[in-house]
């Protein structure tokens, strides 16, 4: 019996002599990895876990979210944006068409380093710092605004549970207003409507209206911007992409290739995330507000006949009779004006690369929190409730 617990107390000594040998190692190799790593990495690691608090503690507070947005974030991408307005062209498309060479080049210079132990472990550091800085700016300029309060609570909308009779009075205002305006618009010889002036003048006029529904409504600070065309536009409309902001340079990217009537309210969504709105089918409806807030007709137009496609559309789902009443109803020129988008996008309706594309959208969307792709149409529940706060005013 004492032989055994002897035995037992000599094994505890040993496990215990080896445990600590080993965090000895542990230790002594952490603090030699530590001194290896450049200053500019272990500065860029702080920054990055200083970036994983903030996110935290937007998804558990959306007080904090929507103050960090607002304020914070807001004064970085002013920054951005502000920066990339004196380059006339897409700084992010130009990054992105030269990353494969960018690729070859870190390749190369990996194998020729490869016999040098220091060397390739600060290649490998490098890499990690992209990805940190990556992740940095996004929490630091866009992450934030997907946590922060909804926008129909910010805007105080009179809510409308989803039924026919307020979508298709929804649609119908909507289509009023379309065909109202559409007495002031020029059209081709193929129905499409035709933008009177350059994406530059463009810019300027959606700046001003940006003013005023900034004052109007207080959801963000305006700040110079501009759309900038991309080169690739026929590769992002196999992707069924008419623009994106790129939250690491702060650029609103516009696809020139869809017809002119899209151009305006596409911009006005992209300045919208540029301007915070994060959620779509929020930077849906505040490029809505943003068109209609504007003195020129075309940008109203815009507007009105983006978002009475979508109305027009869901009430499609829930009463077919209802949708071709309205469509019924829209002038000889709106109708032409759909038929030619209808033309235009046959090209394009089904690729490979908007099936790829789409499966990105969705999971990245789904990853910030929102309902995935499927939100840019629920924009048509803003909408509703837009125009029944409206009608409550009266």
């Amino acid at each position: 019996m004492m032989r055994y617990c002897l035995f037992e107390r000599d094994l505890k000594y040993q496990m215990k002599g080896t445990a600590n040998v080993f965090k000895k190692k542990l230790f002594s190799r952490a603090v030699a990895a530590w001194r290896w790593i450049p200053l500019w990495t272990k500065i860029i690691m702080a920054i990055t876990l200083a970036s994983c608090i903030i996110h935290y503690a937007s998804v558990k507070s959306p007080e904090f979210a929507g103050f960090f947005n607002y304020y914070v974030a807001g004064a970085v991408r002013a920054l951005l944006s502000t920066v990339m307005w004196i380059i006339p062209f897409s700084f992010a498309e130009l990054l992105i068409l030269l990353l494969p060479v960018m690729l070859i080049v870190l390749i190369v210079v990996g194998f020729k380093l490869a016999g040098s132990d220091l060397a390739f472990k600060r290649i490998i550091c490098g890499m990690l710092s992209v990805l940190m800085c990556f992740y940095s700016i996004f929490v630091w300029t866009f992450a934030t605004g997907y946590r922060a309060a909804r926008l129909d609570e910010r805007l105080e909308l009179v809510t409308v549970e989803p039924a026919i009779e307020p979508l298709y009075e929804t649609a119908h205002w909507l289509m009023t207003e379309t065909n109202r305006l559409s007495a002031e618009i020029t059209y081709g010889e193929d129905g499409a409507s035709i933008m009177p002036y350059s994406l530059s003048e463009m810019s300027a006029k959606l700046g001003d209206a940006m003013d005023v529904a900034s004052d109007e409504y207080g959801l963000f600070f305006n700040f110079p911007t501009r759309a900038k065309p991309v080169l690739l536009s026929r590769v992002m409309s196999r992707a069924h992409i008419t623009g994106i902001y790129t939250f690491f340079t702060g650029e609103s990217n516009l696809n020139v290739d869809f017809p002119d009537y899209t151009l305006p309210h596409t911009a006005a969504h992209e300045f919208s995330h540029q301007r915070g709105i994060s959620r779509e089918d929020e930077a849906n409806f505040v490029a809505f507000l943003i068109c209609v807030s504007s003195d020129d007709p075309y940008i109203q137009y815009s507007g009105y006949l983006n978002m009475f496609e979508y109305t027009v559309n869901t009430l499609h789902g829930y009463d077919p009779d209802a949708y071709g009443e309205l469509i019924g109803m829209c002038t000889d020129e709106v109708r032409g004006e759909m038929i030619a988008y209808g033309e235009f996008f046959e090209q394009y309706r089904d690729t490979t690369l908007s099936e790829v594309s789409d499966a990105v959208n969705d999971a990245t969307l789904k990853l910030n929190g929102t309902e995935g792709t499927i939100s840019y149409s629920l924009v048509v529940n803003l909408a509703i409730s837009y125009h029944n706060t409206k009608i409550s005013d009266r």
